[in-house]
């Protein structure tokens, strides 16, 4: 009974939290405050988990669970209509809405940069301005664009409707992960890590990052896959990638978790369904339907670890070509080694987040359903550590004669990795022992 009313009472912290976060000054956030607070908020999360794990939500305490998914749902109302049309921390929704007008007035939105003459009817005083590399075309893949579409079709180019659209897809998210851990028969107490994650909640009910489109896809991806399904999982695993091409690190595992003709089930329909939704695109206009992809493969470079060492000691090009050449490798490792290929899945994107030069915060969310799977001590701590990177934005929203210096203090970034890297270490060394044990 005490550690129901403790897990109770610390949610209803965190519900509190959110409340004095997002009201009533969001308007004019002030960064240093944002922080602070959401990095508490993401250490009551874990306080949360530790403190329900050993809760039986299958049985004993299906009711709690309810309770408890039913505060989840609160919390991220409060964000919802707190965050309402502010987009401080990032600007991409103005291109997605951009994409949704252009595609609405028949445009190729692959076709046209925001800046083109050919589109210059469709310019306007509110999303124009706020395009992020307005001189760039868009790099999102087909299926995006066809969300993008929808919800212009239905809110007529509102912020909020796109808002609200990845609101549903998040619960929607959460839905059928609970169904794959039933499947797999993983606990739901897992659950309460993605319930109250801070991440979740900042980057699809502040931000509304185009990532959250992809995710039921693939968790249903996962499901199909589970029950041998080669077809579905193709189809779906195609609805994944081609919202955000992210999904392409969980495609060669997928296609060799299946055995012998349904291996070519799984890749014909994932191939034949993308080049279907790149189809309407494709045609009547130039085959270079990737429009600015090439161009941000290239050049972002984003609160990275492993490739800002390596900058130390190689020229940029040679860098890159060491990260892509161990991400390269590891991928070749993980195909042929035995284990999970849940395990090989997280292994691989981690191994991405640890290279690559451009990490994100919203990246993470594509391996969440594998963190609440695996819970890795070192990825967990990531995906709260990395919203410190959002100190960037201090010096813009914070007019104090400090702020600038503490938006580019090192010592932030060095409380993100040095912990992770420590815990990620401590990990691989239990798993290199237990391997020993068994051999």
């Amino acid at each position: 009974m005490i550690r129901i009313v403790s897990v109770v009472v610390l949610i209803l912290l965190f519900v509190l939290l959110a409340v004095i976060l997002f009201y009533p000054d969001y308007e004019s956030p002030r960064m240093v405050r944002f922080l602070i607070m959401i990095e508490f908020m993401f250490l009551l999360s874990l306080v949360i988990f530790f403190a329900g794990r050993r809760l039986d939500f299958e049985k004993e305490h299906r009711t709690l669970f309810f309770f408890i998914v039913l505060l989840a749902l609160a919390v991220r109302l409060i964000v919802l209509v707190g965050a309402g049309d502010h987009f401080y921390l990032s600007d991409d929704i103005y291109r997605y809405v951009w994409d949704g007008k252009v595609s609405a007035d028949g445009i190729n939105p692959y076709k046209y940069s925001p800046v083109d003459d050919e589109v210059a009817h469709l310019r306007d005083s509110t999303i124009h301005p706020n395009i992020h590399f307005p001189h760039m075309r868009t790099a999102y893949p087909p299926l995006a664009q066809d969300f993008f579409l929808a919800a212009h079709m239905i809110g007529g180019g509102s912020l909020i409707i796109f808002k609200l659209m990845f609101a549903l897809f998040e619960v929607l998210t959460f839905f059928m992960m609970l169904k794959w851990l039933q499947i797999i028969g993983v606990k739901r107490a897992n659950l309460l890590l993605y319930l109250f994650s801070p991440l979740i909640l900042v980057e699809f009910y502040v931000s509304a990052h185009l990532n959250i489109l992809g995710l039921p896809f693939l968790i249903a991806a996962f499901i199909s896959m589970e029950r041998e399904k080669p077809l579905v999982s193709g189809l779906l695993m195609a609805c994944a990638a081609f919202v955000k091409f992210y999904g392409f690190f969980f495609l060669p595992f997928m296609f060799f978790h299946f055995k012998s003709w349904s291996r070519l089930f799984f890749l014909a329909a994932f191939m034949l369904f993308g080049a279907f939704l790149y189809l309407p695109y494709a045609i009547g206009t130039d085959p270079d339907v990737f429009g600015a992809l090439p161009a941000h493969l290239m050049d972002p470079h984003f609160y990275a670890s492993a490739y800002d060492i390596l900058l130390h000691f190689f020229a940029t090009d040679t860098a890159g070509y060491v990260i892509w050449g161990a991400l390269g490798a590891l991928l070749l490792m993980l195909l042929f080694i035995r284990a999970n290929v849940y395990q090989k899945m997280f292994a691989l994107f981690g191994g991405y987040a640890v290279l690559t030069p451009a990490l994100f915060p919203w990246h993470l969310v594509w391996i969440y359903p594998l963190i609440v799977r695996n819970l890795s001590p070192a990825f967990w701590y990531l995906t709260g550590a990395i919203l410190l990177s959002y100190n960037v934005y201090i010096s813009i929203h914070d007019p104090a004669p400090w702020a600038g210096a503490l938006s580019e203090n090192i010592h932030l970034r060095l409380m993100c990795y040095i912990p992770f890297y420590l815990l990620l270490i401590w990990t691989a060394g239990k798993w290199f022992r237990n391997r020993i044990r068994r051999a």
